[in-house]
This record gives C-alpha cells, sequence and structure tokens, in this order.
C-alpha cells in the first residue's frame, strides 16, 4: 500500500497564522510565510498571548486558591468563599475577552494580552495577603486572651 497519493506536498502555499511560530508572530515579518491580508499589530498579538494565556490557566487555579485561604471552618461552610473566587474569575474573564477583542486593534496592543495575568497576580497577591493579615489577628486575639491571665497569676 503507497500512502504518498494523501501527502500533499504543496510547497508554495501560504501558511495560516496558527501554523507560524511564536517568535515569527512577535517579530511580525514572516516574509513569504505568510501572506495574508493580516496586519502587524495583529501577528504580535497573537504571538505575545500564545506566551501570556499559560500564565492566564495557572492564575485561574491560584485565585480559586488563594481565595479558599481566606476563610476558616465555619459549620455554614464556604460558600462566601465560592462567591468570591467565581466573582473574580468572572471578573478574569471578561478582561480577558475585552483585551482579546481590543488588543489586535492597537498598534502597541500585544501588552493587552499580559493583562489577564496581571488581574490574576494581584487578586492572588491581595487574597495571600488578605488570609495572612487575618490569620496573625486571630493568633493575636487568641494569645491576648489565653496568655497575659496565666502570666498574670504567677
Amino acid at each position: 500500500y503507497s500512502l504518498a497519493s494523501l501527502i500533499n506536498k504543496d510547497a508554495g502555499r501560504d501558511r495560516s497564522i496558527a501554523e507560524l511560530s511564536t517568535l515569527e508572530l512577535i517579530r511580525a515579518a514572516p516574509i513569504g510565510a505568510y501572506a495574508g491580508p493580516t496586519k502587524s499589530s495583529v501577528l504580535k498579538y497573537r504571538g505575545h498571548q500564545r506566551l501570556s494565556w499559560p500564565l492566564s490557566a495557572g492564575l485561574t487555579a491560584m485565585v480559586g486558591y488563594s481565595t479558599l485561604l481566606l476563610g476558616g471552618f465555619s459549620r455554614q461552610g464556604i460558600w462566601w468563599q465560592i462567591l468570591l473566587a467565581s466573582s473574580l474569575l468572572l471578573v478574569m474573564y471578561t478582561t480577558h475577552i475585552v483585551t482579546l477583542s481590543e488588543g489586535p486593534r492597537l498598534s502597541g496592543g500585544w501588552i493587552l494580552a499580559y493583562t489577564t495575568p496581571i488581574v490574576g497576580i494581584v487578586f492572588t497577591t491581595l487574597l495571600i495577603w488578605f488570609s495572612e493579615k487575618s490569620v496573625k489577628s486571630k493568633r493575636q486575639s487568641a494569645l491576648n486572651g489565653f496568655l497575659p491571665s496565666r502570666w498574670g497569676k504567677s
């Protein structure tokens, strides 16, 4: 059996944006490789988008995890943490959609590809800071109620 007829070796065809390497997209000068009617701002945005998407994926998990760190044990459950995490992820997704539509239109819009990871980093940092602050204040109030009375009786 010969499979040579299934393989089309058309060397003269133009590649699509999805077939270009990330470096070619960031340089936005794929001379001879891509002959589509696309502006260089679109090519640059798509290249930077390839770099920022893995960051966004990891940061969505970090936002959810750091939101769960805010609360301790409660008999009523963790519904408010889940609601907060869902709201923050909705903000991140809305930011992603807005930058996805506006980034390719602008000449320097490639920088908008990194706004979703930056928003995720800000959310994660603030949530971890608030969770540390609440744990520290709970620890301090427990120590203030327990240790001084024991030390005063000696």
